[in-house]
């Protein structure tokens, strides 16, 4: 199952909460998930070592029943608790009996940015906007150099290939022409540049793929410094 097939259905069982309490859910185990990508699993792997969403949701909506009557025994005229401050209540609840104990703090960071973390965005403006060009400008070098080097790792096989293909073109026309010296001997190079085609084509994707799990570790490591982890 992928990341988003499983946080469709984890938003599809949990229905019955309210949407705010939802989508919090929804970005915690995106982001477990993503840790875990991060950590060099696949995606299939990560959600699947999160379990079955049927166990999930029935782990969170298992609390609610026990909530509804704490609420209900500290006011009795809202039996079936819709009014604002239950409904703030019961998602800290039920993140204290499902999610780790850094849960709680992930709804506070989302919740408004205060005076002073404006002002300090603002008048940092003129260093951490050239920073962040600076940033966009060595990831877009960092990529071209990616696909140039890709270009340059394949056009070793290609070019073998292209002289295979230009030698049995000249052992065709040499049979037509009467030298079977010639066709012969032409039809030699275009095997060997074919068995050396093959050769560098399979050292190539070697080489590619290291540079790719190269790049994703880079790429991941960026991420979780962006993050403050």
């Amino acid at each position: 199952m992928t990341k988003l097939d499983f946080l469709y259905d984890l938003r599809a069982a949990l229905k019955a909460l309210p949407k705010a309490d939802i989508e919090r859910y929804v970005d915690y185990y995106s982001e477990m998930i993503d840790d875990r990508i991060d950590d060099g699993m696949s995606e299939e792997a990560a959600v699947a070592e999160l379990g079955r969403i049927e166990d999930i949701a029935a782990k969170i909506l298992g609390d609610i029943p026990l909530n509804g009557q704490a609420e209900e025994s500290e006011a009795p005229e809202a039996p079936e608790a819709p009014e604002a401050p239950e409904g703030t209540e019961r998602p800290e609840t039920n993140e204290i009996a499902v999610l780790p104990e850094n849960a709680e703090s992930a709804p506070k960071r989302k919740g408004g940015l205060s005076a002073l973390a404006m002002l300090m965005i603002i008048f940092g403006a003129p260093i951490w906007v050239p920073v962040l060009i600076s940033l966009f400008s060595v990831i877009i070098a960092l990529v071209s150099v990616l696909f140039s080097l890709v270009i340059s790792i394949y056009s070793v096989p290609l070019a073998f290939a292209v002289f295979a293909v230009a030698f049995i073109v000249w052992a065709v026309y040499a049979f037509i022409a009467g030298n079977t010296a010639f066709g012969l001997l032409a039809i030699g190079g275009a095997l060997l540049m074919a068995g050396l085609a093959i050769l560098t084509f399979l050292l190539s994707n070697l080489i590619a793929k290291l540079l790719w799990s190269l790049i994703k570790t880079v790429f991941g490591w960026i991420k979780k410094l962006v993050k403050g982890r």
